[in-house]
């Protein structure tokens, strides 16, 4: 058994939104986890969630594909992030393969077009 979690990541809108955050701030307030982060692949989803909870209550996001040669578009996301007291983790600087010699794998979310010319 664990005394406490130094950060818990979460995935997925309404069940992190109506859920999932509540009952982790509580266990937040009780010093049983230190920060709370939110994650996934769209970036609306981190506008949706940081809009529709309390202020403080999201410590960090991570973000993957969104900050690399390819895609920079978590970048304007940037001051929005911070106005919210938000940090970032910027992941996959690689684009879940999609910039490596063996290619993305089959469901990699790339429109097929970019997949080939890389």
């Amino acid at each position: 058994m664990i005394d406490s979690v130094t950060l818990g990541l979460l995935f997925g809108c309404l069940q992190i939104v109506n859920e999932t955050i509540p009952a982790l701030q509580k266990i937040k307030e009780s010093g049983k986890a230190r920060f709370i982060g939110i994650t996934g692949l769209p970036l609306s989803i981190f506008t949706y969630v940081l809009d529709r909870v309390p202020p403080g209550s999201v410590d960090l996001v991570l973000s993957y594909c969104h900050y690399g040669i390819n895609d920079t578009a978590l970048v304007d996301l940037l001051p929005y992030l911070k106005s919210k007291g938000v940090g970032v983790i910027s992941a996959s600087p690689l684009a879940m393969g999609l910039l490596t010699d063996n290619g993305p794998p089959e469901w990699h979310p790339a429109p097929e077009e970019l997949k080939v010319l890389l």
